[in-house]
């Protein structure tokens, strides 16, 4: 039956006429399908910004569990470097609430011979260092 020949346009129009049912089931099942794939991109692109959402809220679950762990140690006085440890970690997390949404970043990993908390601009050549005391 593939692929179709038609000698004139009237064999054409005939052809179009008499399987005109099967022909627009064939559109109609196409436009389904485009439908739902539009569908499926939209909900593919939902799911990613909630894993990004719940990836976020994990790492500030992680920070949070970290600054409680030296409230806790700091209070039960086991060493006295807690105490600048936890006001770090303090500053730190403000600033990584404040300067975000302005294309800076805020580095307060430890690291021998740099400033604990280091902001970095994501825009231009420079940085900024913090030394708790």
């Amino acid at each position: 039956m593939y692929p179709l020949v038609f000698n004139n346009n009237d064999e054409f129009e005939e052809y179009i006429i008499e399987n005109s049912e099967e022909i627009l089931s064939i559109i109609h099942k196409n436009h389904a399908i485009d439908g739902f794939n539009e569908e499926v991109v939209m909900m593919a692109a939902t799911v990613q910004e909630q894993k990004e959402e719940i990836e976020a809220m994990r790492k500030k679950n992680k920070e949070m569990e970290e600054i409680v762990s030296l409230v806790n140690k700091r209070d039960e006085g086991q060493c006295a470097t807690y105490i600048g440890e936890v006001c770090e970690k303090q500053i730190e997390s403000d600033l990584r609430e404040c300067l975000a949404e302005k294309d800076f970043d805020i580095d307060g990993t430890k690291v021998m011979h740099q400033m604990d908390i280091r902001i970095l601009s994501k825009n231009k050549p420079f940085r900024a260092g913090l030394e708790i005391k």
